[in-house]
């Protein structure tokens, strides 16, 4: 099939994307570079589809996260010079390399990344109006405006967001404040995602409360379920003052509204997991037994927790028992979670047998 697609047609419909592309990207870096040099030709005829710009946008995708996943980074920068200069900026899916490297925390990698995005799309804010000046992406699509408008403002805002999370998570606060402040300036005609929120929030562990606060804040004004938010302001802020009985309280009182996935996971993780230390973990397994019997998501969020916390003080025979005793209220556990347990199986069992070792040589030191 491979062989074929370098003869024939490149992508010839969805299913070739997903069955050749993306579990070759996977494999060879290289190979999907191939592929690409066949994508480039195709992407200049000006005759395409709206379907068929669409998927071309999936499968570049695919090659650019192929290279990042594998630390490519200085293809990808000559990627992004070459598709520069032949006006397809469109087509580097740069939000989500800096997503990649928020992951990895290569914020230097992530503060480059940012600034090709920021000179290819030729964006700049004036007046708190996000302005795409020259679109050197795709020229063709110019009768598309939700295809043209949508898109690059999107890789615009959720790159603010990952680039304020990497900046956070490495400990340069005032550095993520800075394009906070930027960010919140933006007025663009689409809603922030509650999920652009949440690098934040989760960099928000040990760092300044203020940009916890504001990105609540942020999501209270931009987002599609704002009369949630509404309702819940203040509880938003309550749970970084400490106030985690009466937290519990609302949380309980008010659980209805909270099955989004994004809203629970975000405020929880934040609050258990960062401004209740030192008793992080007690103030999990109290927000757990108020919340067990609900079977919800807020309950999964808890007990993902909980068993983050127990690996973090490596107290890996305790998470074991605590998954084993509340399976089955769990009714369905995340990847983390699941990988979370598989790791304190494993340490479990190589701490027991380092202590065997120990407790032997002390009854025979000879």
């Amino acid at each position: 099939m491979y062989r074929y697609m370098r003869k024939g047609s490149i992508l010839t419909t969805e299913s070739t994307l997903f069955k050749v592309l993306l579990p070759l990207s996977q494999v060879d870096w290289r190979k999907s570079l191939e592929i690409l040099k066949k994508l480039r030709i195709e992407v200049k005829d000006k005759a395409l589809t709206y379907e068929r710009k669409q998927l071309l946008l999936k499968a570049y995708e695919v090659v650019f996260i192929s290279c990042a996943t594998d630390n490519q980074w200085g293809v990808i920068g000559k990627l992004i010079e070459l598709l520069n200069n032949e006006e397809l900026s469109f087509f580097i899916p740069f939000s989500r390399l800096i997503d990649i490297c928020r992951i990895n925390s290569y914020y230097k990698t992530a503060q480059e990344i940012f600034d090709c995005m920021k000179q290819a799309l030729s964006f700049q804010v004036d007046n708190n109006t996000v302005s795409i000046k020259s679109l050197q992406g795709y020229k063709p699509c110019l009768d598309e405006p939700h295809l043209v408008n949508v898109i690059p403002l999107h890789q615009i805002v959720e790159s603010y967001a990952s680039l304020i999370g990497i900046y956070a998570k490495v400990g340069k606060f005032k550095e993520a404040l800075d394009f906070y402040d930027e960010l919140k300036s933006l007025h663009t005609p689409i809603p922030m995602k509650p999920s652009l929120c949440l690098s934040v929030l989760e960099a928000c562990r040990d760092g300044p409360l203020e940009l916890a606060k504001e990105t609540f804040s942020l999501y209270n004004n931009n987002s599609e379920s704002g009369e949630i938010c509404k309702d819940l302001q203040n509880d938003f802020v309550e749970p970084f003052s400490y106030r985690t009985k009466e937290c519990i309280k609302t949380l309980k009182k008010k659980q209805v509204l909270w099955n989004k996935e994004s809203v629970s996971r975000g405020i929880l993780t934040a609050l258990i997991r960062a401004h209740v230390k030192p008793r992080a973990l007690e103030s999990a397994l109290e927000y757990f037994e108020n919340f067990k019997s609900t079977k919800s998501e807020i309950s999964n969020v808890i007990v993902s927790c909980i068993l983050f916390l127990f690996q973090e003080a490596e107290l890996y025979r305790e998470a074991i028992n605590f998954y084993k005793q509340n399976r089955d209220v769990v009714y369905k556990l995340d990847m983390a979670s699941c990988e979370i347990v598989r790791y304190c199986a494993d340490a479990k069992v190589k701490k027991e047998n380092a202590l065997n070792k120990e407790g032997r040589k002390e009854l025979y030191p000879y």
